[in-house]
């Protein structure tokens, strides 16, 4: 069996008897953000000065993209601002699958553990905080170079007066630039999964959010390739997510990458604490005579959720 159909046989067991509560997380979390974003919407559409809808079908979409952007922007401001405030509600929805993982009776509860007090809640916002604004720079970086040739590309694509030659070489350029994007989120994707133990290491020690991060870091350090695959082995799934008008993602999906990101954090961490904890070689007064060098004792112990 490999490593990570092992990983998944585990999130499954780990589940048994909490795929309703699993999956109900889920489509409470989903119905408290839609709510919020439509309520976003609808003030901002109240702000706007008129409310009549002007008697046109699609007025409000075109009052968002067509009027200089401004209540497009007020209404992205407004979802990002309401999404770091009850980003801790997703990390109470890790926290639920950490102790399915950790065979902790898990409770429904679980969800809004980061509610419960004002030092819990500053601290699950503030990892967030920080994940998201270090993933979103590092994404910048990431993606401006092919950003950059595409944005060229295409306006040199859109001149009425290029040359034939000129537009084939924006051509080219539009290709390249597809191409060099599909390179950078390959990497940024493998490189962003030195924040992935960070929900489970929120779950269970109690450290500031800067030594969960550094700690996530050190932990994933040399796994983060084997991260990233087991997150994309589950892209299948996605896809047929929709044709299930998305019961299957909430049911099964969601819940069965939960914990199987939860059992993976834990076997990286406490692979890290065995390799922390390993004992210095001792030199016997017979391996010094003899001039070898003692051994370290091997660690072929692999973490199977039993």
């Amino acid at each position: 069996m490999s490593f990570f159909r092992m990983v998944k046989k585990n999130a499954r067991e780990s589940l048994r008897g909490h795929w309703g509560a699993a999956a109900g997380i889920f489509a409470l979390c989903a119905g408290i953000f839609g709510a919020l974003a439509a309520l976003d919407a609808f003030f901002v559409w109240l702000a706007s000065g008129d409310v009549s809808l002007g008697g046109e079908p699609g007025y409000f979409l075109r009052l968002v993209f067509y009027s200089e952007n401004r209540y497009g922007v007020m209404i992205t401001a407004g979802f990002t601002l309401i999404s770091l405030l009850l980003s801790p509600l997703y990390l109470g929805a890790q926290r639920y699958f950490y102790n399915a993982a950790a065979e902790i009776p898990p409770r429904f509860f679980d969800l809004f553990y980061f509610f419960t007090g004002p030092k819990k809640y500053m601290r699950a916002l503030w990892l967030s905080i920080q994940v998201n604004l270090r993933a979103s720079l590092w994404g910048i970086l990431f993606f401006a170079f092919p950003g950059g040739i595409m944005l060229v590309s295409v306006r040199f694509l859109i001149l009425e007066e290029l040359s034939r030659e000129s537009r084939a070489a924006a051509s080219v350029g539009v290709v390249l630039a597809c191409g060099l994007f599909l390179l950078a989120g390959i990497l940024f994707g493998i490189f962003v999964q030195k924040y992935t133990l960070t929900a489970f290491l929120i779950c269970s020690e109690d450290k500031s959010a800067g030594q969960i991060i550094k700690e996530s870091v050190r932990a994933s350090k040399g796994h983060r390739g084997m991260l990233f695959l087991f997150s994309l082995s589950y892209i299948g799934w996605y896809i047929l997510a929709p044709f299930t008008f998305f019961t299957l993602l909430i049911f099964y999906v969601l819940p069965s990458r939960s914990a199987g990101g939860m059992i993976m954090s834990r076997y990286l961490c406490e692979r890290r604490e065995r390799m922390n904890r390993r004992p210095e070689p001792v030199a016997s007064a017979e391996y010094t005579a003899k001039g070898r060098e003692p051994e370290a004792p091997e660690d072929n112990a692999l973490y199977t959720g039993d």
